[in-house]
């Protein structure tokens, strides 16, 4: 992307693209996400001070882990920018979103060294987690 124009390539990502000149005006485009993945994963509860803050707004105590819990997720989590975030109707009002840094991995990756495991990142990307806090707090399971 540049000057409000994409370039539009061929291949992917993963496998190797080309880019050509063709310019595209970005309103024009539909911007997808980078990647739509079986299942991934997520880290939650990483964040001692958003820890605070969620009992906080439940009127909890605070439960610290010692680690952060890692959770799948579903492929629906995932929509593309400007498309809408369904809330369902029995939500209470307790949603709350948190920007997240997502990582791309590129390639098929298990039991990696810490000095290596930069070699398995495509890129990075952003995400807007949304929560809703009520059901959140009765399953821990990071549904």
């Amino acid at each position: 992307m540049n000057d409000n124009t994409v370039s539009k390539v061929h291949g992917s990502p993963f496998d190797g693209y080309e880019q050509t000149n063709q310019k595209i005006p970005i309103e024009e485009v539909k911007i997808l996400p980078p990647v739509i993945p079986k299942t991934f994963y997520a880290a939650g509860v990483n964040y001692k001070k958003h820890v605070l803050e969620a009992a906080s707004l439940l009127n909890r105590e605070p439960n610290l882990p010692e680690k952060a819990d890692i959770g799948y997720r579903a492929n629906n989590a995932i929509i593309g920018h400007g498309d809408p975030i369904v809330i369902p109707k029995d939500a209470t009002d307790k949603i709350h979103y948190e920007a997240e840094l997502v990582v791309v991995i590129g390639k098929v990756a298990k039991n990696v060294s810490m000095e290596d495991s930069l070699d398995y990142v495509l890129g990075y990307t952003v995400g807007n987690d949304v929560s809703e806090r009520t059901w959140q707090a009765s399953d821990r399971t990071l549904w």
